[in-house]
């Protein structure tokens, strides 16, 4: 007999049955204003809410056990429980059934205890039963069954129903499974594994059943039972492990990977098809650890030792690099990590691993290598600094020559604070402007600039330039990193600044010269009766022109030594040795002298030679200089002074040769001329400011004439 009491969240009792009014001495009406402590606990020592009773009720679980109740007659006797929560909120109530064991034999006692553990177990687990009597066709589904099922237990188990819910595409098979086993008593077990679409909610669902069907002496079926059990979670697990598989397999194949294994204890290799393929074997040959040692370049044995007494711990893979010499002879770089398995007892058992072919990345790292290198001795030698700017993380880096340029040391750090200083905040500004033009996502990210920087450490003003390229995300266009150049372009600022300086003097004196020209052929037929002397005198003038340009561009128009000046122009007119004498202290005169003084001395020898000491062979010519004054009023003289030639007389007339003298040495020159005829030959002083220039940037061309 089961006493069976319905209570709620509170415990307070809603219904009870005849027995349990018998068992408590309650009838309904009283019973449903009292607690189920109140009705079952009388006397007890331990508290309701502490005994196994109690506890299944209170946790809203619901539960089973053993109890020992006092009844309304005094008696103390054993009760098997069992409470059920009346659906999922714990507030709808909980159904508790009592079942007298006071009577019980041991036999049945026993029985009660498997088909509760049994019970428990199919709970647990959610394995459906189900039972078919094959004489009545009568079924049984458990409650786990209909769950599974996504059906209500209020529906009656029936075949058909259940073969409805099969999927279509193994509807047949499994229906053919299932006939088999009720007509064939050689073949009672049946097992499968397939899909159904549940009926509450259409989902589908792998499930597995396994069932045994029985036969009497007929061989005509009389019952099958067995079970029923949702399987979609481990079905979508090993799918998962299949793909997981595959790609693994395409992944190792694309990337030449080859996997290998070796037994400790029994010294067993196994390699894979693509491991063959790495060392050019052929997949017949047997694989060992002796025959991977003779394909180790003997020089990279020590790469791959594995001592069996000093193995890694577990988990550690073993990595290394080595070469391979194959059958044909090629040789290979391969890379290999591997792992030791240990059993329970901590001993080694197995080692795996992968194998993986890298001479092209070997290849191609030493190639960056070689060009790294290159690059880094044409960096240095050309003193160009590197600087690298990481826009995400706002990491700098500095190469050293890049600290020097700025005048700062070695272990200074890549803070962009200590160049702020040494740039004025102009610069600084036009650095702004052009690096946010360089990120423009529209833009192609270059960077280039040039300003003066002060040295840190000397105070040095420098004139450096910058040029970099800014890198941007592929899809989103936003600025990733930057790197560049810096170099100190000093040098070539002023190479720059100083050839447009000769382009304006050159632009300059070229308008001179022509009008120079221009004067010289005119008054020169205007003042010469016969055309073959005019043209030899204009000839020979232009030809003073030319070699003084000579002398320009020899010093790249920034000047020119007198001495080398005299000699140039004295040199059309050397006929023996000895004529001319040459004294003087080194000095160098500007481009603006050149002209002048040039066309003076070529008028003076061409003078010497057609009237004065040059036109006899005993003539000679002495010219001196020297340099009078100091710094800021310097002055040079130069004595022209003719020697053994014919007496002269000064002419009742000027020509233009010397009216031509006078106007370079007075006009152009700003200096002045005084010409002495006398018996004993021609005397010319000639006196002008002396312009100063740097002798450093010079050439030598002093030469004594002859």
């Amino acid at each position: 007999m089961v006493a069976v009491f319905v209570v709620d969240g509170h415990q307070r009792c809603r219904f009870l049955n005849a027995v349990a009014e018998v068992l408590t001495g309650t009838a309904l009406a009283r019973a449903r204003q009292q607690t189920l402590g109140e009705l079952l606990w009388r006397g007890q020592s331990v508290p309701f809410p502490d005994s196994g009773l109690g506890r299944a009720l209170v946790s809203g679980e619901g539960g089973e056990g053993e109890e020992t109740i006092v009844a309304f007659d005094g008696q103390a006797r054993p009760f098997a429980f069992r409470a059920v929560r009346l659906g999922d909120n714990p507030d709808h109530g909980t159904v508790l059934e009592l079942v007298d064991l006071s009577g019980e034999t041991g036999t049945a006692r026993a029985l009660r205890e498997s088909e509760q553990r049994l019970r428990l177990a199919i709970e647990a687990t959610g394995i459906g039963i189900w039972d078919v009597n094959a004489a009545t066709g009568k079924r049984q589904w458990s409650a786990e069954m209909y769950a599974i099922l996504g059906l209500p237990q209020t529906e009656e188990a029936d075949q058909e129903r259940f073969s409805e819910l099969i999927h279509a595409d193994e509807r047949a098979v499994i229906d053919h499974i299932y006939d088999r086993a009720y007509t064939s008593p050689a073949s009672p077990n049946f097992n499968a594994e397939f899909r159904i679409r549940r009926a509450n909610d259409g989902a589908e669902r792998w499930v597995a059943v396994s069932g045994r069907v029985t036969f009497d002496a007929s061989g005509k079926p009389v019952r099958g039972i067995g079970t029923i059990r949702d399987i979609h979670e481990r079905r979508l697990t090993e799918e998962a492990l299949r793909e997981s598989e595959g790609r693994l397999r395409v992944a190792l194949s694309a990337g030449r990977m080859g996997t290998w294994s070796g037994n400790f204890r029994t010294g067993e290799q196994r390699w894979d098809a693509t491991q063959y393929a790495l060392f050019g074997v052929s997949p017949g040959v047997k694989p060992s650890r002796e025959l991977f040692l003779s394909l180790v370049h003997p020089e990279d044995t020590a790469a791959i030792a594995l001592d069996p007494t000093r193995l890694p711990a577990p988990g550690t893979f073993l990595d290394s690099e080595f070469r391979i010499e194959r059958p044909d002879g090629e040789e290979r770089w391969i890379t290999a990590s591997s792992l030791v398995l240990y059993d329970s007892n901590g001993q080694p058992f197995e080692v795996i691993g992968i194998n993986r072919d890298i001479t092209e990345q070997k290849a191609a790292e030493e190639a960056l290598r070689l060009s790294e290198e290159q690059n880094r001795l044409a960096i240095e030698s050309n003193d160009v600094g590197t600087w690298d700017y990481d826009m995400v993380t706002g990491a700098h880096h500095w190469s050293p020559i890049f600290k020097r340029l700025w005048g700062l040391p070695p272990d200074a750090p890549a803070d962009p604070a200590l160049l702020h200083p040494l740039a004025s905040e102009k610069d600084w500004e036009r650095t702004h402007e052009v690096w946010q033009q360089g990120s423009n996502p529209d833009g192609d990210g270059r960077v280039a600039l040039e300003y003066e920087v002060t040295r840190a450490d000397d105070g040095a003003r420098r004139w450096c330039s910058f040029a970099g390229q800014i890198f941007m995300d592929p899809v989103t266009r936003k600025p990733l990193r930057a790197v560049g150049i810096m170099t100190d372009v000093t040098e070539r600022r002023a190479i720059e600044e100083r050839q447009r300086l000769i382009l304006r003097e050159m632009n300059h004196r070229v308008k001179n010269s022509l009008a120079l020209v221009q004067a010289i052929v005119s008054q020169t037929i205007r003042m010469t009766k016969d055309p073959q002397v005019a043209f030899e005198r204009i000839q020979s003038r232009l030809m003073s022109l030319a070699r003084t340009h000579d002398f320009l561009n020899k010093g790249n128009w920034a000047g020119v030594s007198l001495r080398a000046l005299i000699s140039g122009e004295l040199e059309p007119f050397v006929g023996a040795a000895n004529r001319f004498q040459l004294r003087g202290e080194q000095v160098v005169l500007d481009s603006s002298a050149m002209f002048a003084l040039g066309l003076t001395i070529h008028e003076l020898a061409a003078n010497a030679v057609r009237h004065g000491a040059l036109s006899v062979p005993e003539g000679t010519v002495d010219i001196d200089w020297f340099v009078t004054g100091a710094n800021g009023s310097r002055r040079i003289e130069i004595d022209w002074v003719e020697r053994n030639g014919p007496e002269v007389e000064k002419p009742t007339r000027s020509g233009f040769g010397s009216r031509l003298i006078e106007a370079n040495v007075r006009a152009t020159l700003g200096g002045d001329v005084d010409i002495k005829y006398s018996k004993s030959g021609l005397r010319a002083t000639l006196s002008f400011p002396l312009r100063p220039i740097s002798q450093d940037s010079l050439p030598e061309q002093s030469q004594p004439a002859s």
